[in-house]
């Protein structure tokens, strides 16, 4: 397995466009689960309803995939809504198995051109050796990382 490489801090988005940190202007979206299926119908509310364009998004685990749907830049319901038509999540055993078949169908109909990625910041946390160590992801390049 490979080493994954966090990119340096001042390559991020926000460091790019101080004035969304000053102003605040973050969705961060936390872990959830299956609640995480919830919160996409609440994403998808907020971003028919609101402008977004100043915005920057983060999560982490359920709220990553969130936070990659307000990312998504056509209509919300066109990845959403096939996901579970497909059955992806209605005939998988575990939420692993859910989170992979959401992957490979993201990455089997879209390219990293159909996201805004650099508004998107993605939380990783790593438990190694009874050490654990956080790390905010971005400057995504290709969609499959």
């Amino acid at each position: 397995m490979g080493t994954i490489k966090f990119p340096s801090f001042q390559n991020h988005f926000l460091c790019k466009h101080p004035s969304l940190l000053s102003e605040r202007n973050i969705i961060s979206i936390s872990p959830g689960g299956f609640k995480g299926f919830y919160v996409s119908g609440i994403v998808t509310y907020i971003k028919e309803h609101y402008s977004l364009d100043s915005f920057v998004f983060s999560g982490a685990s359920a709220g990553a995939w969130n936070a990659l749907l307000f990312s998504f830049k056509r209509d919300p319901y066109e990845l959403m809504v096939p996901i579970f038509e497909n059955k992806i999540v209605q005939e998988s055993k575990s939420i692993q198995i859910i989170e992979k078949n959401i992957k490979d169908w993201i990455l089997s109909q879209y390219t990293a051109d159909d996201f805004d990625l650099n508004r998107l910041f993605v939380g990783i946390t790593v438990l190694h050796k009874c050490n654990i160590k956080t790390s905010i992801v971005t400057d995504f390049t290709p969609l499959d990382i």
